[in-house]
């Protein structure tokens, strides 16, 4: 069986000129419940048993944040901090203990390319709901539409242990987990 650091994708931070009406999408259209407001940001969760699955702030514009993934064990910090900085990362926090809501031990870094990539390990979780088939139980994958594909895929192969599972002339699927995939990674131009 494949060794995955990286085993599940757990949330987004979205940034929305408009989070009173974002927060009502997402309530109410994607069946998300509200767990908290902490420090500006909004936190909704799924039924599964994840701490929230979207974390809303305010911008100027919609913008994606940053992806969290949830890590195999404390001791893939080190292994991951320093695979993703020879892969051309740049190490942004931690692992520090996290201030947030959702507690645990956190790091962000700087993928090529630009996005924020967060890891969290012992966050707090929920104990699940019934499932309902309205509501998602969590947050399946991310779409990151990119300019270069194969670089960006290849960095979460290399720097987090991902694995492609499928490529498209426009799209590498990557996965952390049995999951056909977590991420999209998908051409921009």
């Amino acid at each position: 069986m494949t060794h995955f650091p990286v085993t599940a994708l757990r949330s987004v931070d979205l940034e929305t000129p408009d989070i009173n009406r974002s927060e009502h999408f997402y309530t109410s259209v994607w069946g998300l419940d509200l767990v908290t407001r902490h420090e500006g940001i909004t936190y909704l969760r799924a039924s599964g048993d994840d701490h929230h699955v979207v974390a809303l702030r305010q911008g100027d514009r919609p913008a994606l944040g940053a992806v969290t993934f949830r890590l195999h064990s404390d001791a893939e910090f080190e292994l991951i901090a320093a695979a993703s900085q020879q892969h051309g990362a740049t190490l942004l926090t931690g692992p520090v203990q996290n201030s947030g809501p959702d507690g645990g031990t956190v790091m962000a870094i700087r993928a090529p390319g630009g996005g924020v990539l967060r890891v969290v390990h012992q966050d707090i979780r929920h104990a699940a709901s019934l499932p309902s088939g309205n509501r998602p139980t969590r947050l399946a994958h991310v779409n990151l539409n990119v300019r270069d594909v194969d670089g960006l895929a290849a960095f979460h192969e290399r720097a987090l242990g991902f694995r492609l599972t499928d490529r498209t002339k426009a799209m590498a699927f990557v996965r952390c987990n049995d999951d056909h995939h977590a991420i999209v990674i998908a051409d921009a131009s």
